[in-house]
C-alpha cells in the first residue's frame, strides 16, 4: 500500500468522513485513487445526489465545482467547452468505519476488533494481559472515551490515538497507557507498523531491549537481540560464560575476542564443536577462521545503534 493511500484512509477514519465520490478521489489522488478503492475501505453507495463535479479552474477565486447535466444518455458539464463525465465518476462511496481498526489490528497481530463506544473507541485485542485500544477523535471526545475505557475495568490497557490531547495533566484510568499512533505506525518510509516498538509498550523487558539493542540475562542464560527471538542457554554454564565474555566485550566497544582464548578451558577446537547441536549460535555469533581468528556477537557490529556509537 502506498503511503499516500494509507495517510488518506487514516485521515478519513479520524475525521469520521461519511462518503466520497469517485470524481473527488480522481481529482485529489490522480496516481492512486484506484488503490484507495481497491483497499475495500469504501463501499459503493450509488449515484451522487447533487450532480456536482470538481474542476481544476484557472480562476483560483472560483469554487472549483460545475453542475453536471444528463444529455443524450451522458453526464456532461460545461467549462471551456463540453466535457463528458463517466457514470462511475458520479458514484458515491461510503467509508467503512471499521476498516482502519481492522487493518491496524491485523498489522499488530491481534484479534478481530470490536467497537466499545460506537466508532470512537475500538478494542483491537489483547497481548500479554494488555488490552490494546484505538481511539478516534480523542481530543473532541476525551471525556467520553476515557469514561468508556474506565468502565471496562481493565487491569492493563494501551490506548492508541492519532492525535493526543493538548492538556499536560491528563488523568487516565488505572493501568492505562496513552500513546500516539505514530509511535507504532511511522509516518515516513515504507507502510508498516513498528512491531518491536509496539511490543515495548506491552513488555518492559522489550522496552529496554528497544533502547539497548542487546540484553544478556546471565542468571537465566537468555540472550535477547532486537528483531530476534530470545536465545535460551539455561543449563549450559560453559556457553553462558562465553556469551558473557562476548557481551561484555561488546559493551566496552571492542566486540571481537580471540576465539582460541575463549575456548582454552574447553575440549572444543572451534565454535561449531563448542555449540554442538545448538544451531542458533550462528544467528547471534560471527567469527573469523584460523588459529588467530576472533569471534563476536553480531549485534554489536550489525545494529545501527552501535555503528553510530563507533562512528
Amino acid at each position: 500500500m502506498k503511503r499516500e493511500v494509507l495517510n488518506y484512509l487514516v485521515r478519513a477514519f479520524e475525521a469520521r468522513m461519511q462518503s466520497e465520490r469517485i470524481s473527488e478521489l480522481k481529482f485529489d489522488f490522480p496516481d492512486c485513487w484506484q488503490e484507495i478503492i481497491a483497499s475495500e475501505a469504501l463501499i459503493p453507495r450509488g449515484a451522487a445526489q447533487d450532480r456536482l463535479i470538481r474542476v481544476d479552474y484557472d480562476d483560483e477565486d472560483s469554487d472549483g465545482y460545475r453542475q453536471v447535466y444528463r444529455e443524450k444518455d451522458e453526464f456532461v458539464y460545461y467549462y471551456n467547452g463540453r466535457h463528458v463525465v463517466s457514470d462511475d465518476d458520479m458514484r458515491m462511496y461510503a467509508f467503512r468505519p471499521d476498516w482502519f481498526p481492522r487493518w491496524l489490528s491485523t498489522s499488530l497481530k491481534l484479534t478481530e476488533p470490536t467497537s466499545l463506544l460506537d466508532d470512537r473507541l475500538w478494542c483491537l485485542g489483547e497481548l500479554e494481559g494488555v488490552t490494546v485500544l484505538l481511539a478516534r477523535g480523542l481530543r473532541q471526545n476525551l471525556d467520553e472515551v476515557l469514561d468508556a475505557v474506565e468502565s471496562q475495568a481493565l487491569s492493563s490497557s494501551l490506548l492508541i490515538s492519532r492525535n493526543l490531547p493538548s492538556t499536560r495533566r491528563l488523568e487516565l484510568p488505572p493501568g492505562c497507557q496513552l500513546i500516539e499512533l505514530s509511535d507504532v505506525l511511522p509516518t515516513k518510509g515504507p507502510v508498516r507498523v513498528d512491531y518491536h516498538h509496539f511490543l515495548s509498550y506491552i513488555d518492559p523487558v522489550q522496552a529496554r531491549l528497544e533502547r539497548e539493542g542487546v540484553l544478556w540475562d546471565e542468571v537465566n542464560g537468555i540472550l535477547r537481540v532486537v528483531g530476534h527471538e530470545p536465545w535460551v542457554l539455561k543449563g549450559a554454564p560453559g556457553k553462558c560464560q562465553l556469551i558473557s565474555e562476548l557481551f561484555n566485550a561488546g559493551r566496552r566497544g571492542n566486540p571481537k575476542v580471540l576465539t582460541q582464548w575463549l575456548l582454552e578451558e574447553s575440549s572444543s577446537s572451534n565454535l561449531s564443536q563448542f555449540f554442538h547441536k545448538d544451531r542458533l549460535w550462528k544467528h547471534f555469533i560471527d567469527y573469523e577462521a584460523g588459529a588467530k581468528g576472533r569471534c563476536w556477537l553480531r549485534a554489536f557490529v550489525e545494529l545501527p545503534m552501535f555503528q553510530k556509537e563507533k562512528a
